[in-house]
């Protein structure tokens, strides 16, 4: 090669330096255009698997169905739905009301729990809701909601419940081992989320939310606005013989407003 280079002309040999040089920069660019090209590549599979993963976690657990919790009736007068966040102080307030309310007129109305944990400002709410799930599948929901409620100052501002729930789960007599199980199962999980995306649809943002028959209510201001008002759709008619009517201090015996929604 050398020796034909030595027998070209000076203005060849030009030429011939121009061709390699330009075959070069021909193949250098095609190199950076492959490696533009593979990183394209990755970048879109990168995106892409994201996008799945976001989707797995954000579509509801097709075998999760939520079960309908409800107390009453099984042919009810009148329906109530309350959608409630376990750590809502408000919600705690009203818990006494609605069991004193259930108690005596449980023959004639059908209560049902919502779940709608406000996870923004109740850390540990979406956890105690999955506690009442997980108590539920071995039979023991109400106990549960019960125990949640009547000791929320216990476990509402502790980092992390999930060992004062285990210990709710075996004063309230359930397989603590199954019920950790179940408490940390993606299907219980998905079952929460279901009952939340359910309340964000209907437009609500606080609890609890009662509704009547379907229809959306004001919060009653206690248990005796929330007893009048029941009456005033089915009528005074009969009532639960055991039912304790001094349980809970009606608004002429001078009791508070109940608290506000959260």
């Amino acid at each position: 090669m050398e020796e034909d280079n030595q027998q070209l002309t000076k203005k060849q040999r030009r030429t011939l330096r121009k061709e390699e040089q330009a075959l070069e920069r021909a193949k250098e660019q095609r190199s950076g255009a492959f490696k533009r090209a593979m990183l394209w590549v990755g970048i879109i599979v990168v995106v892409a698997l994201f996008v799945a993963w976001v989707a797995k976690l954000s579509k509801p657990n097709s075998s999760a169905v939520p079960t309908v919790w409800t107390q009453g009736s099984d042919a009810p007068e009148l329906s109530i739905v309350e959608y409630s966040d376990f750590q809502c102080p408000a919600c705690a307030a009203y818990y006494p009301v609605v069991k004193q309310i259930v108690n005596e007129f449980k023959d004639r109305i059908r209560f049902e729990y919502r779940h709608f944990p406000l996870s923004s400002i109740h850390p540990n709410a979406e956890d105690a809701a999955k506690a009442a799930e997980a108590a539920g599948e071995q039979g023991k929901f109400w106990e549960m909601h019960d125990m949640l409620f009547e000791h929320q100052n216990e476990w509402a501002n502790v980092r992390n419940p999930d060992d004062q729930f285990t210990e709710y789960a075996r004063i309230i007599g359930i397989d603590t081992d199954k019920f950790f199980t179940a408490y940390k199962s993606d299907n219980i999980r998905s079952v929460v989320a279901a009952y939340e995306r359910e309340a964000r649809m209907k437009g609500l943002s606080s609890t609890p939310t009662f509704y009547i028959d379907n229809t959306r209510i004001e919060n009653p201001s206690g248990y005796d606005a929330f007893r009048q008002l029941i009456i005033s759709k089915i009528g005074e008619g009969a009532v639960a013989s055991s039912t304790d009517a001094s349980a809970i201090p009606g608004e002429d015996e001078g009791q508070e407003a109940l608290p506000a929604q959260e």
